[in-house]
């Protein structure tokens, strides 16, 4: 009977494995500001399967900028996270070029004045900051996010703006975040999503 069950089994494994493919997500034609890569080390990661249920919500939702992230997502110190965000065009007609800007937009727990966090904290983060779409198609973006050793614990709140205009405009894309210091939102604003991160020690 031994004999018996064990190719069974080993057959059994065989069958699953092939059935397993990996899920292709497009990115959008002539991106001219690389992506973060392949990157090393990574410890926190979302999966294929995220990445493809962004990609279906923005096609399927009517939204225009989406991120496949948590709402809060706890890292120690020294750990690499990876995450996504999705931009879908939905000029039918023509071509768009995409511009992002990933921010500090506040903070929380003990950590000290925004202010004083915003510069070092913008280190941090590794995107896609131009994005070229085809008329009527989504791209979807590797955004990564290594926190350093000595950073300080607390809750950090982000924000993906995502506007059409001249590359000039890339760090001018905001959406109101009166504690970032943005009143108003950017005249050419596409659209904008949140994400937040804790570091827990």
């Amino acid at each position: 009977m031994r004999f018996v069950i064990l190719p069974i089994v080993c057959l059994l494994i065989v069958v699953i494995s092939g059935c397993t493919a990996p899920i292709n997500i497009p990115t959008g034609p002539g991106d001219e500001t690389p992506g973060p890569g392949n990157e090393s080390g990574i410890t926190s990661q979302i999966t294929d399967i995220a990445k493809q249920m962004l990609l279906e919500n923005l096609v399927n939702s009517g939204k225009v900028v989406g991120i496949a992230a948590p709402a809060t997502t706890a890292f120690r110190r020294g750990d690499t996270g990876a995450f996504a965000f999705g931009i879908r065009n939905d000029d039918e007609e023509e071509d768009q070029t995409f511009y992002v800007h990933v921010y500090i937009a506040s903070v929380s727990g003990t950590l000290s004045s925004l202010e004083e966090l915003a510069e070092g904290v913008s280190d941090w983060i590794t995107y896609v900051n131009r994005v070229n779409i085809a008329a009527g198609e989504t791209a979807v973006k590797d955004l990564v996010i290594k926190i350093p050793v000595n950073a300080q614990k607390g809750i950090y709140a982000f924000r993906i703006a995502v506007c059409k205009g001249n590359e000039g405009d890339t760090l001018d894309c905001h959406a109101p975040d009166s504690k970032a210091g943005y009143i108003d939102s950017s005249e050419n604003l596409y659209g904008a999503e949140s994400f937040a991160i804790e570091i827990i020690v």
